[in-house]
C-alpha cells in the first residue's frame, strides 16, 4: 500500500513539474514573439528621406548655378517643399 501511495504522489509531482515546464516554454515563446514584433516595428520606422535641398535638385533644370552657400537667394528660383509626417 505504501508503494502505491508513493507512486501516486510521484505521479502528481511529475504532472505539476510538467505543468511548470509547459508554462515556462509558453512564456519563452511569447517573449520571443514580442521581441520579434518590436524589432520588426523598429525596422519599419527607419525611413530614408531627402533633405529639402536634395529634393529640390530633382526638379532643377541645371540652367543656373546653385546659390546654396552664397546667401543671395533673390535670384534663386528653387522652390523648397517641406514634407512633414506625424504619427499619432
Amino acid at each position: 500500500k505504501k508503494s502505491r501511495e508513493f507512486y501516486l504522489n510521484l505521479q502528481c509531482k511529475m504532472r505539476l513539474e510538467d505543468r511548470f515546464e509547459a508554462v515556462n516554454q509558453y512564456r519563452k515563446k511569447i517573449f520571443r514573439r514580442v521581441k520579434a514584433a518590436v524589432k520588426k516595428k523598429k525596422k519599419k520606422q527607419t525611413m530614408f528621406q531627402y533633405d529639402p535641398w536634395s529634393y529640390a535638385l530633382n526638379f532643377d533644370d541645371g540652367g543656373e548655378k546653385p546659390q546654396r552657400l552664397s546667401g543671395d537667394c533673390k535670384r534663386c528660383k528653387i522652390t523648397l517643399i517641406y514634407v512633414v509626417s506625424l504619427k499619432l
